[in-house]
């Protein structure tokens, strides 16, 4: 890519003073993006700015569009607009100059593995206020949700989407956009609830990866201060996930089945958080004895658990239809819903 916008340059007898601007000014975007591909941010970019690529064709498109001096300078004027909430979205952690809120819901689209929606996130960041764009990023993350945690639908159709809304905003840059207006150009990628609670009844989150416990963690989390009213911080160390049918379950454990055993153990209606202590007492323990150790807990997520006569699968499918109405509180966008 730099040895072609360089081309482009000296095709048209550029001075070495514009030769020595474009060195500085790319050299200063590589710098930036650090351990970031540059690949994948120019196809962001690209998404979020022009007609719809995918990587396979990304560098032909360019070619096509940027043939001039005045059109390298552009694209590398343009690109630098962009780096910054890029670099919010890709390395939240690391962003100074954004609201907690919209770094907290960044950090959330990254623990999904969800870059979908960026091209979009970068156009609104262009065209909104700060209080629009941040409920944006927020309406991100409940489609993100829904569309790929629970539904692990096609993700085509959804980046086509997003494409298309960014394409609205740089399209018409006389109208004033509002949160409300973008969200609603999201509709077609909105999973609604009756979808939505359907899934996640039958959702199976196998935690033995770093991003599925992130994952688990982060619903149970939710799902916890839902139903406390209380704002809680359940993802630290004091806290980790039970699996309440044990991973490594003894032959005849609750009287499972070998068959459904195995596909009963990652259903999220098996799952909870609780405090670390509690979960190594309780291990591998039966049912009763692990009910009577949740009692101890101080999160309202166990409450239902712990009053519980038996566990058996028919008991974690019918706690997982109630987590589903649960869920479909938590991540809703009331204008779509």
């Amino acid at each position: 890519m730099k040895n072609y916008l360089f081309s482009v340059i000296h095709k048209h007898r550029s001075d070495e003073h514009e030769l020595s601007d474009l060195e500085r000014n790319w050299d200063n975007l590589v710098d930036r993006l650090g351990a970031e591909s540059f690949p994948d941010f120019l196809r962001i970019f690209w998404n979020g700015r022009y007609q719809f690529v995918r990587n396979s064709e990304l560098f032909k498109r360019v070619r096509e569009n940027v043939s001039n001096r005045g059109d390298v300078f552009k694209l590398i004027r343009d690109m630098d607009e962009d780096i910054d909430i890029y670099l919010t979205l890709t390395s939240p952690s690391t962003a100074t100059n954004f609201p907690m809120n919209i770094k907290k819901y960044a950090e959330q689209l990254k623990m999904f593995s969800v870059k979908q929606p960026y091209s979009l996130l970068m156009a609104c960041y262009r065209h909104l206020e700060m209080t629009d764009f941040e409920k944006v990023v927020k309406a991100c993350v409940n489609i993100s949700f829904r569309y790929n945690v629970i539904g692990g639908l096609h993700t085509g159709d959804q980046e086509r989407a997003y494409h298309k809304a960014a394409m609205i905003l740089n399209s018409n840059t006389s109208e004033k956009f509002t949160s409300k207006i973008v969200i609603q150009l999201l509709e077609s990628i909105y999973v609604k609830d009756d979808v939505f609670r359907a899934s996640f009844a039958d959702k199976t989150i196998k935690t033995t990866s770093a991003r599925n416990k992130k994952v688990v963690t982060y619903i149970f989390n939710e799902i916890a201060n839902h139903k406390s009213q209380v704002n809680l911080d359940l993802i630290d160390d004091k806290y980790t996930i039970e699996h309440i049918f044990p991973q490594n379950a003894e032959s005849g454990w609750g009287d499972f089945e070998v068959p459904e055993a195995s596909n009963m153990i990652y259903r999220l209606g098996n799952m909870t958080l609780c405090e670390k202590s509690l979960n190594q007492d309780m291990g591998n323990k039966p049912f009763q004895t692990k009910k009577d150790i949740l009692v101890n807990s101080k999160l309202i997520l166990n409450e239902e658990i712990s009053q519980s006569s038996e566990w058996k699968p028919i008991d974690i499918s019918n706690r997982q239809k109630r987590l589903a109405k649960v869920a479909a509180h938590i991540w809703r966008i009331d204008q779509l819903s």
